[in-house]
Order: structure tokens, then C-alpha cells, then sequence
């Protein structure tokens, strides 16, 4: 059971300064799509990033409203008083592949050679603002965006490796998915990782070294923490990356919490 909203003031709408129409279809005639998390923005400065999340920053960068695979995004590391911003590249890379691996399913992590050691020993928090799926309407493909319904950032469970190209050893993550909520569900079987303020220094104790002290952290979002918000088909090409990419393009949609 979903709910249609309005942006205001303290939303996307809001801040971008756009009414938002009534323009959102019918969940009957949809189609969900195949990937999951493919992109994500950061619409803060880093350094703005670290003073929202705690910690100390050791590189800085730009705000990004279109995150893309084999960009470079911000990473925090170390908990308690250790909490530091790095960066890395998005995407492990994996021998049977030439594609970057983005996403770890969380279920198989543990037992999957690939992530099992940076499971253990490498976890990390990936800062975001929101994040893209898309979905088929009406015989196209129609982005939305999923944000905080306070608009607040928010982190992903992630996990860091590396590797060496060309004699440099570089850091490379990826985000872990799990089962999709009841709301999600309505646009992909599978959604991010979103950990709970209240859990991250725990997941990033390093002194937990067994992979199932942490996993029960690993699940859906609860429904009343998202909002998904019909955005600007812009955000389709990666090379775009600006405040466009957000622009609402029909009414914000949530679930109704009883």
C-alpha cells in the first residue's frame, strides 16, 4: 500500500525549487527492471559529508548527483574516535570479469572467496543522499530516485578491497544488497544495505573478524524510512552529473505505516 506525497520546502522539490505534478502512474502498469543500486548521488561537499557523519576527513571532493560505476566516491573507516573519509573507487574487480563487481549480495558474501576477507576485516560506510532505480511505465524506462523521507544522508554497508594497476595499489568497494522491502519491491527484488546510525561503529570495529557477528545487521530498510521520487530521465547517461538529475518529474510516492 503506497501513499503519493508532495515536495515541500524541506524536500527535493523544495530545494531544488520546483512544484511537483501530479503525474505518477499506476504500480498495474509497471514492469520492474534487472540491476540494483547502479547509481547513487552524494549531494554534499565531503567535507560536509564528515561533519554530518562524525570523523576526520583525509581527502576531500565534489558533490556528485550522479554517482556511477568505476567513479570515485567517498568511504568511512574506522569507528569511535578512528572515524576517517578516504576514498575509493566504486566497483571490485574480480578475474571472470571485466566488469567491476558494485554490489555483494549479503546473504553469500560470507562464503564467496571474492568478499569473504573484506567481510571479515574491510568493511566500510559508503555516505550517500539517495539512490536510482528504475522502472518500466508505460513503455519506458522512468528513474527514481530513493532518499531519506527527513532528507537526511545516509550510509550503505560496504565493503573495501585492493588492487594493483599499473605498479599502484589502489582501493575499490561495493555496496551490499539485501531483499528488498515491501516498498521497494514495487521497483527491484533487491535494495542496498542502509545501516542505522545507531549501528555503525559496530560495523566498523575491526576487531570483529567473524563474518556472523555483523551479518544481522544486514537487512532491508524498514518502509518508513524512504520516499521514491520520479526524477529526470538526465540522470540515464552517466557523463550527466548536476542538479538536474534530481529535478522531479511527478508526485513522490511512500508507503503507507500503519
Amino acid at each position: 500500500m503506497t501513499s503519493v506525497i508532495r515536495s515541500g520546502a524541506t524536500g527535493i522539490g523544495g530545494a531544488l525549487g520546483h512544484a511537483i505534478p501530479s503525474l505518477l502512474p499506476s504500480p498495474s502498469t509497471s514492469v520492474i527492471l534487472g540491476g540494483v543500486c547502479a547509481r547513487f548521488t552524494l549531494m554534499l561537499p565531503w567535507a560536509e559529508v564528515v561533519r554530518l557523519l562524525g570523523g576526520r576527513a583525509g581527502v576531500h571532493g565534489k558533490p556528485s548527483w550522479n554517482v556511477a560505476p568505476t567513479h570515485q566516491v567517498a568511504i568511512i573507516e574506522g569507528g569511535g574516535s578512528d572515524r576517517h573519509l578516504v576514498s575509493a573507487r566504486w566497483g571490485l574487480r574480480v578475474p571472470w570479469t571485466t566488469k567491476p563487481m558494485i554490489n555483494a549480495r549479503s546473504e553469500t558474501a560470507a562464503q564467496k572467496p571474492t568478499f569473504r576477507k573484506a567481510l571479515e576485516e574491510r568493511r566500510c560506510l559508503i555516505p550517500t543522499t539517495g539512490f536510482y532505480e528504475w522502472r518500466s511505465e508505460g513503455g519506458r524506462k522512468r528513474p527514481y530516485l530513493f532518499r531519506r523521507q527527513d532528507g537526511a544522508p545516509f550510509a550503505f554497508a560496504g565493503i573495501v578491497d585492493f588492487d594493483k594497476t599499473e605498479g599502484e595499489v589502489a582501493a575499490a568497494c561495493a555496496i551490499l544488497t539485501t531483499s528488498a522491502s515491501a516498498f521497494m519491491r514495487q521497483f527491484h527484488e533487491r535494495m542496498p544495505v542502509i545501516l542505522d546510525e545507531s549501528a555503525w561503529d559496530f560495523w566498523l570495529d575491526r576487531s570483529l573478524t567473524d563474518a556472523a557477528a555483523v551479518t544481522h545487521l544486514l537487512r532491508p530498510a524498514p518502509d518508513d524510512v524512504l520516499v521514491a521520487i520520479p526524477v529526470s530521465p538526465r540522470v540515464n547517461n552517466p557523463r550527466n552529473d548536476d542538479p538536474s538529475c534530481v529535478e522531479p518529474e511527478g508526485e513522490g510516492i511512500r508507503p503507507n505505516v500503519r
